[in-house]
């Protein structure tokens, strides 16, 4: 397993070889629940972590070997088990890169929502009103994996009862309902 010393923990470390589901420290256990999809000789699976300001960051990146263009699959918020299986089934399936943000099955890294976390750079005024500080290495670290063939896909899951619906997109979204219901709480 990857040990870093404190001074390797702020400048940022990747590990440099496949890891098992074991050395992936998934507090959650979200690779143990979707072993069937990882256990794959096409799929590697690595972890980077790094720290910006006062936030501690690990980065968790399942690639697909055999089929590594296509899709860039992200994942934010580390509480969303269905995203997160989504990921694991579709980098299996399609190919390409996942990256998920590991923080323990909680939403936020602390009192920074990862989803809001993306950097314009340090020349645009533009920051999301609900990102604490400025984040170059965060965006840096996450679109590090994203090619310019690739079709970004984030992932999110929302529970039944949640604000989000496509019935009832939030203004300025265009919404896609399924061509055909799914038999499931959220059909569309």
């Amino acid at each position: 397993p990857l040990v870093e010393t404190p001074a390797a923990a702020d400048a940022g470390s990747r590990s440099d070889r496949c890891l098992s589901i074991a050395e992936m420290a998934d507090r959650d256990r979200d690779f143990e629940r979707n072993r069937a999809q990882l256990e794959s000789p096409d799929i590697c699976m690595t972890k980077k972590t790094f720290r910006e300001g006062s936030l501690p960051w690990t980065l968790q990146i399942i690639q697909n070997k055999a089929k590594p263009g296509n899709y860039f699959w992200f994942v934010p918020h580390d509480n969303e088990n269905a995203a997160f299986d989504t990921a694991a089934y579709g980098v299996r399936k399609f190919g390409g890169t996942v990256v998920a943000v590991e923080t323990g099955g909680n939403r936020n890294n602390h009192a920074q929502d990862p989803n809001r976390n993306f950097d314009a750079g340090s020349t645009s005024p533009q920051k999301c009103r609900e990102q604490v500080a400025p984040s170059p290495l965060f965006t840096t670290n996450v679109l590090e994996f994203l090619h310019d063939d690739m079709t970004v896909i984030a992932l999110h899951s929302n529970t039944p009862d949640g604000g989000i619906s496509m019935r009832s997109p939030l203004g300025g979204n265009r919404h896609f309902p399924a061509h055909v219901p799914f038999p499931s709480r959220s059909p569309d």
